[in-house]
C-alpha cells in the first residue's frame, strides 16, 4: 500500500496520467485510512504491539474474509475517532478502549462481524469483556464485512451516501434485535454503536471520492438513571 501511494504521487507529480489507475487510488484511500487510525499511537506504551498486530493478516479493504489484522484495525479505528472528541480514552486490554470521565469509567468492547451467523456469540464475548472491568460500558460493533466485496458506493451526494450506510446499520439491529435486547438486559451492556465504511463516489462533490462511514447507536430502554446520565454524557461528547 505505501509503494502503491508513492508511486501514485510520482505520476500525479510529474503528470503522468497514464500511469494512474482507479485500482491505485482506491488503495491509496485504504492507506490514508490506517493512517487516520494509526497515527495517533505515537507516544502511546504500547505502539510496537498495535502496530505488529496489523501485520497479522489482510488490511485489504475489499477483501471479505476474517482477518485478526482488521479485528486490531477496529479497536484503533474508534480509539482514534473518540480521541478526536476527547483526550479521556485510552487502549486497555480488557474490555478494548476504557473512557474516564474520573467519577466514572465506561468500557467499550470492539468487534468486528464476518458472519450473521454468529451475532449471538460476538455480543455475549462482548459482556464478557466488559464485565472484566467495567461496572457498564458500549458494544462497538463493525459490520464492513456485510457490505459488498470491492464495492463503491455511488451517489448523488454525501448526504445520501450516509443515509445509505445507516440504513444498512439499521436492517442489522432490526435483524438480529432480539439478540441486542437479550444480551444488553442483563444491565453490563447498555448500548451498542454499529458502524459501516465505504469508498463513496459522488460525482459532483470535491473531492469526489471518500473514505464514508456511518455510526449508529442503539440503547436499551429503561436503564438505571446513574447508567442513562453516564451515557447521555458520552455521547454528547463523542457524537456531536
Amino acid at each position: 500500500m505505501i509503494q502503491n501511494a508513492r508511486d501514485l504521487w510520482e505520476s500525479w507529480f510529474l503528470d503522468n496520467t497514464s500511469g494512474q489507475t482507479y485500482e491505485m487510488l482506491f488503495m491509496a484511500m485504504h492507506l490514508d485510512r490506517i493512517a487516520e487510525a494509526i497515527l495517533p499511537l505515537k507516544g502511546e506504551q504500547k505502539q510496537a504491539l498495535y502496530l505488529r498486530s496489523l501485520l497479522s493478516g489482510t488490511l485489504d479493504f475489499f477483501q471479505r474474509k476474517p482477518s485478526y489484522a482488521k479485528n486490531a484495525f477496529w479497536e484503533l479505528e474508534i480509539w482514534s475517532r473518540l480521541r478526536k472528541k476527547t483526550k479521556q480514552v485510552f487502549l486497555q486490554e480488557p474490555p478494548d478502549i476504557v473512557v474516564d470521565f474520573g467519577d466514572a469509567h465506561i468500557g467499550i468492547a470492539c468487534k468486528k462481524i464476518y458472519s450473521e451467523r454468529h451475532v449471538q456469540n460476538v455480543l455475549s464475548e462482548a459482556v464478557d469483556q466488559i464485565e472484566k472491568i467495567s461496572e457498564f460500558g458500549i458494544a462497538a460493533i463493525n459490520i464492513d464485512e456485510l457490505l459488498p466485496s470491492k464495492a463503491i458506493l455511488k451517489s448523488t451526494s454525501s448526504r445520501i451516501v450516509a443515509e445509505r450506510l445507516h440504513q444498512h446499520n439499521a436492517e442489522f439491529l432490526h435483524r438480529h434485535d432480539r439478540h441486542f435486547r437479550k444480551y444488553l438486559a442483563r444491565g453490563r451492556l447498555i448500548s451498542a454503536i454499529i458502524s459501516s465504511s465505504i469508498i463513496s463516489d459522488v460525482p459532483n462533490e470535491k473531492p469526489r471520492f471518500n473514505n464514508a462511514w456511518q455510526w449508529t447507536v442503539w440503547t436499551i430502554s429503561g436503564l438505571p438513571e446513574e447508567h442513562q446520565l453516564q451515557l447521555d454524557r458520552f455521547y454528547d461528547i463523542v457524537m456531536n
